[in-house]
């Protein structure tokens, strides 16, 4: 946000400047989101009874079946117009 002011990309109002400030917005959200997730992450797993390893190996595999999920539902024609051979 800082970089905007300084380098002057903020000038000239318009679209682009309200463009602007969605932009560091959604970076401010996504930010305190992230820090909430952290946060709730560290009370979950001392509140448990499992392991560390169990804890980390179940978001793993959560992990790994909503990576898979989203792969084929968003990128289903990238994967399919790949030619798969064996110079990829």
């Amino acid at each position: 946000m800082t970089a905007d002011c300084c380098t002057g990309d903020r000038e000239g109002g318009g679209q682009r400047q309200k463009d602007s400030i969605y932009g560091d917005l959604w970076m401010v959200a996504a930010a305190c989101l992230y820090a909430i997730s952290n946060v709730a992450q560290e009370a979950m797993l001392k509140d448990m009874d499992t392991s560390c390893s169990e804890w980390l190996a179940g978001v793993g595999l959560s992990a790994a079946m909503l990576t898979a999920i989203q792969t084929f539902l968003l990128g289903k024609t990238q994967l399919d117009d790949t030619d798969w051979d064996s110079k990829v």
